[in-house]
């Protein structure tokens, strides 16, 4: 072959190695080829939504009729011990030590037991009511009420101290206060009364609260 044959060869399979690369075949490579552009993603409209305002039900609410209450009860059936239910005795009187003492008997002469209070305050007076000596107590009892059951008796120790007055010739009438203001009453120092001596000029004559306790 000669020159001029060799060129045409050349030439010719040029030509073809062009034709080949532009066809972008599957695999190929070709000079002039450009990746094909992706896809632009779009967004869905989103549906509209509609609130439908909600109906309000009144709910009818029970009306509140007046308040009940049960009957107050005490912490147990027994009855309170009052004048009715106790016999109240004052025994001797007795001096010591600048006061004067004696023993309060306390006895349900009924046929139920009864709650004495544990603390009554006390006073003492003359025939004609004039106050002789009072309690600094009050009426009302501190401590639980005491269960006295039917024939059994209470015993107390009263004190009485500081006495400045004329002597006393007459016995005195003791009061046991209770808290409804009702009273028990017993002749005090019959026939006549031992009466303590005069330790504070100055001072108001005082007997000790009734504290009683079952023996």
């Amino acid at each position: 072959m000669g020159l001029a044959g060799a060129l045409v060869a050349a030439l010719v399979f040029t030509v073809a190695i062009l034709r080949s690369g532009g066809d972008g075949g599957p695999g190929g490579g070709g000079l002039g080829s450009s990746p094909a552009p992706s896809p632009t993603p779009t967004l869905s409209p989103t549906p509209a939504v509609t609130l439908t305002p909600s109906t309000a039900v009144a709910v009818p609410l029970p009306t509140p009729g007046p308040p009940t209450f049960g009957a107050p009860t005490a912490p147990n059936e027994q009855p309170l011990c009052g004048p009715d239910h106790i016999a109240l005795e004052i025994g001797s009187l007795e001096g010591a030590a600048g006061s004067v003492f004696a023993e309060a008997k306390l006895t349900n002469r009924l046929q139920d037991s009864c709650l004495l209070d544990s603390v009554m305050g006390p006073r003492l007076s003359d025939p004609s009511g004039v106050p002789v000596a009072d309690s600094t107590a009050a009426a009302a009892p501190t401590a639980e009420p005491l269960e006295l059951p039917a024939g059994e008796t209470a015993r107390a120790v009263l004190q009485w101290v500081n006495w400045c007055g004329k002597p006393l010739d007459d016995a005195l009438l003791y009061e046991a206060i209770l808290p409804d203001g009702s009273s028990l009453i017993a002749s005090y120092g019959d026939p006549t009364p031992v009466t303590p001596p005069c330790t504070m000029p100055e001072s108001p004559s005082i007997i000790s609260p009734l504290q009683p306790t079952l023996d």
